[in-house]
């Protein structure tokens, strides 16, 4: 990545899909909840903030990048009641000490997806003690795309 615009693209295009991913459900779920787009929207903020900071464990090097995106990013975090700063370098910690960061991300995506906000104040995504409610479709997207971000911001 080379420049802020290119990097905030790349993170919000995939904050996008993962969040379509996780709010595919099946035909009863029309009828019993919240219509897909109102899903989406609910769950796009927590998405975003948690490509956010898997980015920033990526690659140290994209810090410089990321500062202009993480000012903008601020109201989102205010409005989700997270402190962006201490959100972000609790993330960078747990990545940091993760055995697999990118199953590590797809569990803590998976369980924006279950519970539409961010997961706090732990320090392994194993802590969750949850199993995820979505289809093996939804799961292998996010993974898929956790493998994309990783190569992509590690060169």
């Amino acid at each position: 990545m080379n420049s802020v615009k290119h990097l905030s693209e790349f993170i919000s295009d995939v904050s996008t899909r993962i969040t379509q991913a996780l709010s595919s459900r099946g035909v009863m779920d029309f009828y019993l909840g919240d219509s897909v787009p109102e899903t989406q929207l609910k769950l796009f903020r927590p998405v975003f903030l948690e490509v956010l900071a898997f980015a920033a464990s990526c690659q140290q090097g994209i810090q410089e990048e990321l500062k202009p995106i993480l000012e903008d990013t601020k109201d989102i975090s205010d409005g989700l009641g997270l402190p962006l700063d201490d959100f972000i370098a609790g993330r960078i910690a747990l990545y940091a000490g993760s055995k697999n960061p990118e199953q590590s991300f797809a569990r803590l995506c998976n369980y924006i997806g279950n519970n539409q906000k961010n997961a706090e104040n732990l320090d392994d995504p194993e802590e969750l003690g949850f199993q995820s409610d979505y289809q093996n479709k939804s799961e292998m997207t996010v993974q898929v795309i956790a493998a994309e971000i990783t190569d992509k911001l590690r060169k």
